[in-house]
């Protein structure tokens, strides 16, 4: 499990990466912290589509 804390809530970012991008993320009681639950047998390409996405709706 991977965390990212943003200095702001993300519960808007998660609910766009899942219904706009089809991406799922973990939740957390920290409202500012972003949970990536990535297989152990990850691809490359799923990590960019990841990290595309998140650049695309946080600009």
């Amino acid at each position: 499990m991977l965390g990212v804390e943003f200095d702001f809530e993300i519960s808007e970012l998660r609910k766009k990466l899942i219904y706009d991008k089809h991406i799922f993320t973990g939740g957390a009681m920290n409202k500012k912290l972003l949970r990536i639950l990535p297989p152990l047998n990850v691809k490359k390409e799923h990590i960019d589509t990841f990290i595309n996405a998140l650049k695309e709706l946080l600009n």
